[in-house]
């Protein structure tokens, strides 16, 4: 009998090794999983600046924050919506919180909390009406006194 380098023979220990496991699961038939892939769902929670990953049951986002602890306030927004059904496979999260924030349009100011991100979103939620010719400008209010808020 000849014998094999080293590296030759665990090739082919290998391949012995794949022909076998192949054939048991033909024989043996598939493997069931603890749970089905309908019952878990991998969650990618992002909220107050940490992201959370899990594995969760809960079939829609309003559940999934429930299951959380994570309590909405009146201004909060949830993406996708608390209504939304979550599908199998991987799912984003993003809780976005109201915060203090001053719209100014001329002469006249507006005190609002709100989660929006965008200014022309911002001035919206303060019951203005935008147009398309409108400009926006969004920055950190400074002056507390002046402006008589904490906030954006």
């Amino acid at each position: 009998m000849r014998q094999l380098n080293g590296s030759r023979s665990r090739n082919l220990l290998a391949i012995g090794v794949l022909i076998t496991i192949v054939s048991i699961g033909l024989i043996a038939g598939p493997v069931s999983p603890v749970a089905s892939a309908d019952s878990q769902r991998m969650v990618s929670l992002y909220v107050d600046g940490q992201k959370k990953a899990f594995s969760s049951d809960a079939t829609t986002v309003g559940e999934v924050l429930r299951k959380s602890g994570v309590k909405l306030g009146a201004n909060d927004l949830v993406e996708p919506s608390a209504g939304t059904t979550i599908k199998g496979g991987q799912f984003n999260i993003n809780v976005y919180r109201s915060r203090p924030v001053l719209v100014v349009d001329g002469a006249k100011s507006y005190h609002i909390r709100s989660a929006y991100q965008s200014p022309r979103l911002l001035a919206l939620a303060a019951g203005l009406s935008v147009y398309a010719e409108d400009k926006y400008e969004s920055a950190i209010i400074r002056d507390i006194v002046k402006y008589d808020t904490i906030g954006e």
